[in-house]
């Protein structure tokens, strides 16, 4: 900002008490939106109104908390001392617990048929969850949805067909709708922007004429239908390169603020660079996936997208074989951890050897990363749903594809920290989530 010290708390003062006078609220208690100067670059200043650094900064653990999410490196100018130290020592002198949650904000346009007040639905706010706060894990419903006709009266009926999906999705108990109007195999034959938005547009129209209050997810690689299905109502969306495909793409989400899902996939335009030259150990499939992911979030946020925005996918099931992709699906807690090892995998002759090494510590190669951006406590998705590395294994390549096949790896994926999961099935996955979260999330 341009504006000095006390002309900006004295416009933040404003605007905090428009707000308050402008938002009924049946607690007279409650605090609806508190603005204030933590800091000021490195000016230490005091008078009667205004103090900066605030005075109790330094003591205050969900402003340390939020400023560490920012940039754990920025430094007190009156302690001297980084943020990420000041709150380290905070929450180990008085045994905090780490429990900010972090809320994506959605659009509040939308509203239920029975509620004449007009008043937004609590459903508009997504819990963009990590691991470490989470309770539940949200349900993405998906819907994969290319009609197959241009006929109006052949399309009026799939748009029927699709619409009693989405209500199934919906009634079933899922928290996200994710809608995907391209082929998603490579075999298949891709289309065009244009294409995508005339078979994803009036759906998401549809759901919101009647009312329907969940999020709408969109998964797309273009920025034109990305526009358009925000437009529609849609809330996320879901680019299966990250920005690659469009270079339009960042510009538009950072500029709508809505929250975007960046997918991992072993296609080429993520392979721009020299992998030896970033990490030891190149040929790791999660130590590649978390160099470029990094490079994605990176650009991302140097286009302006807020980091609470950001949703990572690190695309179980884009693989180019089963065998990475089950690694990937045994490691998937190493792909927001600070640091990352392998284990050794010495081999053992006997059942003697085998029990002596179980008794020791594990060695554990650290790998060295060059990361361009740290992937810690960001929410993580994870999407089998029908993935054919799934169908390789159980052999069942029918319509219905392998259910119990993709609860199992679902289970591991919660075990790994997933925050949201794709499910087609959401009937049959609803049971084994609630279990894996009982099972796993119970502690927190």
């Amino acid at each position: 900002t341009k504006l000095n010290p006390l002309v900006l708390h004295a416009r933040l003062q404003t605007i905090e008490s428009k707000i308050r006078h402008g938002t009924a609220t049946k607690d007279e208690d409650s605090v609806v939106i508190s603005l204030q100067i933590l800091l000021y670059g490195d000016l230490e200043f005091e008078n009667e109104t205004l103090t900066v650094p605030h005075p109790r900064l330094h003591e205050n653990r969900v402003q340390l908390r939020t400023l560490c999410d920012f940039d754990s490196t920025l430094q007190h100018p009156r302690l001297a001392t980084t943020m990420k130290k000041l709150y380290k020592r905070l929450i180990t002198r008085n045994s905090f617990s780490d429990e900010i949650i972090q809320v994506t904000q959605l659009k509040t346009h939308r509203y239920t048929k029975n509620n004449s007040n007009n008043i937004p639905h609590k459903e508009c706010m997504l819990q963009a969850l990590n691991s470490g706060q989470q309770k539940k894990t949200l349900f993405m419903g998906m819907l994969d949805w290319q009609p197959d006709n241009t006929d109006y009266f052949d399309f009026i009926y799939y748009m029927s067909e699709a619409f009693q999906r989405v209500q199934k999705l919906y009634e079933g108990g899922a928290n996200i709708i994710g809608i995907c109007g391209k082929p998603r195999h490579s075999e298949v034959e891709p289309i065009g922007a244009q294409d995508e938005i005339t078979n994803i547009i009036p759906l998401i129209a549809h759901i919101r004429n009647e009312m329907i209050e969940i999020p709408i997810s969109v998964e797309t690689c273009s920025a034109d239908v990305a526009a358009a299905a925000l437009d529609a109502g849609a809330d996320i969306i879901c680019d299966t390169t990250g920005g690659l495909a469009d270079p339009a793409m960042l510009p538009l989400v950072a500029k709508r603020r809505c929250p975007y899902v960046i997918v991992h996939s072993q296609d080429d335009m993520y392979s721009l660079s020299d992998t030896d030259s970033h990490c030891e150990h190149s040929s790791d499939i999660v130590c590649k996936t978390r160099r470029e992911l990094a490079e994605r979030i990176r650009a991302a946020l140097d286009h302006g997208v807020a980091r609470w925005n950001i949703i990572i996918d690190p695309g179980v099931g884009y693989a180019r074989d089963s065998v990475q992709d089950f690694e990937m699906l045994r490691r998937f807690s190493q792909f927001t951890a600070k640091n990352i090892s392998l284990l050794s995998t010495a081999k053992t002759s006997s059942y003697v050897d085998l029990v002596r090494q179980l008794k020791r510590p594990a060695k554990k190669d650290f790998i060295t990363e060059n990361l361009a951006t740290s992937l810690a406590n960001y929410p993580v998705l994870f999407g089998s749903s029908r993935r054919s590395f799934i169908d390789n294994v159980t052999e069942n390549w029918t319509d219905n594809h392998s259910i119990c096949g993709t609860a199992a790896a679902i289970t591991a994926a919660i075990q790994g920290g997933a925050s949201i999961v794709q499910v087609h099935d959401i009937s049959e996955m609803s049971d084994v989530v609630c279990v894996s979260d009982y099972i796993y999330r119970s502690q927190h």
